[in-house]
């Protein structure tokens, strides 16, 4: 794996020093480059939580990820950056219960003067990272709330649902029964339907089953039905 592969991949060519301009800089730069998705799932393919397999997939082949390849890619790359970053599960919930462990979501925690919540794999959550401290975070024309009660956090999504964690830190292999289990379960959501998301400049563009749409502030601008040629502008 080569980090000036991955840094060329999300066309970032700033400062490389460990701080936080750097950190928001890559992880707005991965966000508007590489799309969140779970193609894989139907076309055949299987999904990995092992990095160099994620490399391969998102960096030489160009493509794009879900919650454990985007956010396990991201990882790597901060690591190798100098960053000190913490791997942790979530759950996904539209409220606060729980706490977390079982594997949902893999979000990290980056340690600067503070500690940071980083996450490019949540499909529509936060454009940059936040400090984990309890709050409103205002990015663009979308407002996020960090939740604390004790040892357990919850993230408030702008739409819900957001997702429910502990600072318990955790290895990729720790996420590996979840993430079979949501590609293969007949239930799973991501097993039922296709999805894609990316961040464009004003906005995002998503795409699930049929259909697309881009959003533009708080409204949504179009709705397209999805072609070859739409899905090559991801």
């Amino acid at each position: 794996m080569n980090l000036d592969a991955y840094l060329d991949r999300i066309g970032y060519h700033g400062s490389l020093d460990p701080t936080l301009a750097t950190l928001t800089a890559i992880h707005r730069a991965h966000l508007t480059t590489i799309p969140y998705e779970n193609l894989d799932i139907h076309l055949g393919g299987y999904n990995s939580v092992g990095v160099e397999k994620i490399f391969d997939k998102i960096v030489m082949r160009h493509r794009g990820g879900w919650c454990y390849e985007m956010n396990g890619l991201l990882a790597w790359a901060l690591r190798e950056l100098g960053f000190t970053v913490t791997l942790m599960s979530s759950d996904v919930r539209g409220e606060f219960v729980g706490d977390g462990s079982g594997g949902d979501h893999l979000i990290l925690k980056v340690d600067l003067d503070r500690p940071y919540l980083a996450d490019v794999g949540f499909g529509n959550g936060i454009f940059e990272p936040i400090p984990l401290e309890p709050g409103a975070y205002t990015q663009s024309f979308v407002t996020y709330h960090l939740l604390n009660e004790g040892e357990g956090w919850y993230f408030e999504n702008m739409e819900k649902p957001g997702f429910v964690f502990t600072l318990q830190p955790r290895t990729m292999t720790y996420f590996t029964p979840r993430c079979h289990e949501l590609q293969t379960l007949p239930d799973s959501g991501f097993v039922r339907s296709t999805v894609c998301f990316r961040f464009i400049p004003g906005g995002s563009c998503v795409c699930a089953a049929r259909f697309c749409a881009r959003r533009l502030r708080r409204a949504f601008s179009s709705r397209l039905s999805i072609t070859p040629r739409l899905m090559n502008s991801f």
